[in-house]
C-alpha cells in the first residue's frame, strides 16, 4: 500500500484516491466548486463536483505539492481505488469516522491470509500495538483495509516518513506515526460487512459477481450514485429523473424510474391516510 494525498471530503460524498495496483499513477478526485477552507463545513454537499487527473503517488520528500495546497490543513480519506466495500450500516460507521476531527480511523477486516496484507497487532487488552505491512508471521488475522480517515496533519507526517527498502512511502508508517501518538482508531468490519480486493483479473470478477448475484436477488442497485444523493436530498426528483432518461434503456436507468415510481406511490398513499 502506498501513500498518496487526496481531496478534503464534503459529507457524505466522499472524495477519493483511485489507485491501480501496478501503476504509479493515481486519478485524484478532486473537490472543484469552491477552494478548501478548513474553517467551511464539510458536510454541505452542495461543494461538490469532481474531476480526474493523473498525478504520481508520491511526491519528494519536503516538496509543497498541489495535493498538500489543496487540503490546505482540511482533514481528508485515502480510498485504494481497487478496493470495494460492501455491508449494511457502511454509511452509518463512515459517517461516524467522518465526524472524528483529529486523528486518524481505519478499517480492519478478518482474511485467510494475512500475510498479503497490512496486519494489525492487538495487544493483551485488545488494544491495537502495531501495524506490520505483510508479515512473515501475523500475529492476528485482521488486516488494515484501503479505506483511511487522516486529520490535517497527514502531509506534516508524511513528510517525516523516510521511504521504505522500496523506495516509498508507505501507508503503514504514516498509521503508525499516528498510533505512535495515540491518535488511530481501529474499527473492525465484522461478518457483515464484504470488503474486495479487486487488484487481479479473478478477485475483479469475483467482486462482480458478487454485486450481480446481490442486484439480480434483490432487484436493487449495489452502489447507485443517484440513489444515494436522491436518499439524501442532494438532488431533487426533476433531477433523478433527468438522470434517468439518460440511461433508461438499460437496467440501471429502469432502477432509477423505479424509484420515481415507488416514492410516488409512497406520496399517494401517505395522502390517503392524512384525509
Amino acid at each position: 500500500m502506498k501513500l498518496a494525498n487526496a481531496p478534503n471530503k464534503t459529507g457524505e460524498s466522499y472524495a477519493a484516491l483511485t489507485t491501480s495496483p501496478k501503476s504509479s499513477q493515481a486519478l485524484r478526485s478532486k473537490t472543484e466548486l469552491q477552494p478548501p477552507n478548513p474553517a467551511r463545513s464539510r458536510h454541505d454537499p452542495k461543494h461538490s463536483n469532481t474531476r480526474f487527473d493523473n498525478n504520481s503517488l508520491c511526491r519528494g520528500r519536503g516538496s509543497n505539492g498541489p495535493d498538500e495546497d489543496f487540503l490546505a490543513g482540511a482533514p481528508s480519506i485515502l480510498v485504494l481505488g481497487d478496493n470495494s466495500f460492501f455491508g449494511h450500516g457502511l454509511p452509518e460507521i463512515l459517517k461516524s469516522a467522518d465526524e472524528q476531527e483529529q486523528g486518524s480511523t481505519v478499517f480492519a477486516y478478518r482474511v485467510s491470509d494475512p500475510k498479503r496484507y497490512g496486519v494489525v497487532a492487538f495487544g493483551n487488552d485488545n488494544q491495537v500495538t502495531e501495524i506490520v505491512e505483510k508479515p512473515v508471521s501475523p500475529t492476528s488475522n485482521y488486516a488494515i483495509t484501503g479505506l483511511y480517515f487522516v486529520d490535517g496533519t497527514a502531509p506534516d507526517r508524511a513528510r517525516n516518513i523516510k521511504p521504505s527498502v522500496r523506495g516509498e512511502v508507505e501507508i503503514v508508517d504514516l498509521l503508525q506515526s499516528y498510533l505512535n501518538d495515540g491518535a488511530l482508531k481501529v474499527r473492525q468490519m465484522g461478518r457483515g460487512y464484504a470488503w474486495l480486493d479487486t487488484g487481479t483479473h479473478g478477485s475483479l470478477l469475483d467482486a462482480g459477481n458478487f454485486a450481480r448475484t446481490l442486484q439480480a436477488r434483490q432487484g436493487l442497485q449495489v452502489g447507485c450514485q443517484e440513489e444515494i444523493a436522491y436518499r439524501s436530498n442532494w438532488i431533487s426528483r426533476e433531477q433523478l429523473e433527468q438522470s434517468a432518461k439518460v440511461v433508461s434503456k438499460s437496467t440501471y436507468g429502469k432502477h432509477l424510474l423505479d424509484l420515481l415510481t415507488d416514492d410516488k406511490h409512497l406520496e399517494i398513499q401517505c395522502r390517503q391516510k392524512r384525509s
